[in-house]
């Protein structure tokens, strides 16, 4: 499986209730060839930047992601596929 990505822009979270720290984002793009399932949210997390609360491959970081969102931050902007013929 083939992941292909681009970083789109950066972001930062302070967060005062612990201690002043600072959490970091990347808003990427990604394209992916002959899609398996949970491949973007596996490649990414295996890259060591998985996907913002992502219970499956990023548990860990479950409680500082709630701050930001409390569902998985992965989102579609066109998808593309071929429908099966008629009659099947």
């Amino acid at each position: 499986a083939v992941t292909r990505y681009r970083v789109l822009g950066y972001f930062s979270n302070s967060n005062s209730k612990n201690g002043g720290s600072v959490d970091y984002y990347s808003l990427v793009q990604v394209q992916i060839d002959h899609g398996r399932q949970h491949q973007i949210r596996l490649h990414m997390s295996s890259m060591g930047h998985p996907l913002v609360s992502d219970s499956k491959y990023s548990a860990a970081f479950l409680k500082e992601d709630s701050r930001v969102t409390s569902r998985l931050f992965l989102h579609a902007a066109y998808l593309k596929g071929t429908l099966p013929p008629h009659g099947l």
